[in-house]
C-alpha cells in the first residue's frame, strides 16, 4: 500500500488577491467557505450537463440520411451552401 500524500492547505495554492476577494463574497453573503465551494461545484456540474444537453439537441444544419460529424472543408462547405 502506498503512504498517503500529505495535504497542502487550499488557501496555500490560491494567488492571494483571489482568496481576499473569495474571503469578502463569502463574509458578505454570510455563509461559509466550505459552502461557496460546494455551491460553486454544483452550478459548474450543472453547467456542464446543461452545455452537454444543449449540444445534443441542436439540430443539424444540412439534413442528413446517415447521421454522424463530417469533416468539411471550407471549399466544400461553401460548395453545399451557394452551390
Amino acid at each position: 500500500m502506498q503512504a498517503s500524500k500529505r495535504l497542502v492547505p487550499l488557501n496555500a495554492r490560491i494567488d492571494a488577491t483571489v482568496r481576499r476577494g473569495f474571503d469578502v463574497a463569502v463574509a458578505h453573503r454570510g455563509i461559509t467557505k466550505q459552502e461557496a465551494v460546494e455551491e460553486a461545484l454544483r452550478r459548474w456540474v450543472a453547467d456542464q450537463a446543461a452545455s452537454r444537453k444543449r449540444r445534443m439537441d441542436e439540430a443539424p444544419l444540412i439534413p442528413s440520411r446517415r447521421p454522424g460529424s463530417l469533416r468539411l472543408t471550407n471549399k466544400q462547405i461553401d460548395d453545399l451552401l451557394f452551390g
